[in-house]
């Protein structure tokens, strides 16, 4: 099941209060898992690709500092560093 069949099932479904609550747990222990993993995979100085809307678009960066579940990267093309969640970041 790809990600497209997954939004379509969760929009077409009749959900209840508890099955999207459960859901969206199931969403928010992902990206902590994901922030765990990309906090021992990732350290200072390492270049990375960030994705999103508010960035316009993917924009690439390097890691100043690894926080708990965030890092601070600066991103060349803006000329400014930004704190960005750890799940939000992939290898460059």
């Amino acid at each position: 099941m790809d990600i497209k069949q997954i939004n379509s099932a969760i929009i077409a479904g009749s959900w209840t209060a508890q099955d999207l609550d459960s859901m969206q747990d199931a969403i928010k222990y992902a990206r902590s898992r994901t922030a765990r993993l990309n906090a021992v995979v990732f350290h200072s100085g390492d270049s990375v690709k960030i994705t999103h809307v508010k960035l316009g678009g993917t924009v690439l960066g390097t890691i100043r500092k690894i926080k708990i579940k965030k890092a601070d990267v600066f991103i060349p093309s803006k000329n400014v560093t930004d704190t960005v969640p750890l799940s939000m970041l992939e290898a460059a």
